[in-house]
């Protein structure tokens, strides 16, 4: 049992690792998402095989030691089932962050894991098995763990990732300011090829400078966790006179008038980002 309880603790620890990576400090991944969106859809979908999981764990143990026909067939073929089902929605999240490579590379996994997996139902239901079976730990820890882990991670990484991206926006916003002093008005636009400021945060791609009248509003989307407010994306606004602006559509800019845009503005909610002239502005 010692060699299955080490490789379930490394495939969590891999899971972990996968779900906060965008979080960390770090040059920015444009994989980082994708695989922390698919790595958390495995604990929240995953959770489906816990049930299963743990009713054929009850069965092994008490069928221990006695040699049965078919012993753990039909729990086995119902964890498969649902997991046709976790992998069609895993197909989706890898359609919906990246497009239909991912989505037609995790089909093509998922089919090759059925692949293997057929045979080894067949064996299983014609054959006689006297010793406790170890998958159904895998269905129960696995799972669970890369759940609990997503609710106590999400808001220390959140925030710990929000403010090393603020921190890092100060070298821009200094010459910003810089430049403005030297001439006059601040730059109207920063729209160039290559990133000289870096978030240096690895789910963090750069920073969107927006000139408004005479002054300005500096923004990033943050990464956020699936859990945490499902569907919801957070932009993070400096504007260095408090008069921060943010819509979810460029078409609203182009066809509706200034008092239009307090009731089309798209974003749900707005909070203090922690940090002097930054807001946070939630969008659905």
């Amino acid at each position: 049992m010692i060699p299955h309880l080490l490789r379930i603790l490394l495939i969590i620890i891999v899971m972990a690792l996968c779900i906060g990576y965008p979080f960390f400090p770090g040059e920015y991944d444009s994989l980082a998402m994708p695989l922390s969106a698919l790595a958390q859809a495995v604990g929240v979908l995953g959770v489906l095989l816990v049930p299963v999981g743990l009713f054929w764990m009850i069965s092994e143990l008490r069928q221990r030691n006695r040699p049965i026909k078919s012993r753990g067939f039909v729990f086995a073929a119902i964890a498969v089932i649902l997991g046709a089902l976790i992998a069609t929605a895993l197909v989706g999240v890898g359609l919906a962050t990246v497009g239909p490579s991912l989505a037609i590379l995790l089909l093509a996994g998922w089919g090759y894991s059925l692949y293997r997996l057929i045979p080894v139902l067949r064996v299983m239901r014609h054959s006689e098995r006297d010793r406790f079976n170890p998958t159904p730990l895998y269905l129960v820890s696995i799972p669970l763990a890369t759940l609990v882990l997503q609710i106590v991670a999400a808001p220390h990484l959140t925030a710990a990732s929000r403010a090393h991206a603020i921190a890092g926006s100060a070298e821009m916003i200094a010459d910003i300011e810089a430049y403005r002093k030297a001439q006059g008005r601040y730059p109207n636009s920063l729209l160039g090829v290559w990133k000289d400021y870096y978030p240096h945060v690895v789910g963090v791609e750069r920073y969107h400078y927006r000139p408004e009248r005479d002054t300005y509003n500096l923004y990033f989307e943050t990464p956020r966790f699936v859990l945490d407010r499902f569907g919801t994306r957070e932009f993070v606004v400096y504007n260095p006179r408090n008069e921060h602006f943010m819509v979810s559509h460029p078409s609203f800019l182009l066809r509706l008038t200034p008092a239009e845009w307090q009731s089309h503005r798209g974003w749900y909610a707005v909070h203090d980002a922690g940090t002097d002239h930054w807001r946070s502005f939630w969008f659905d």
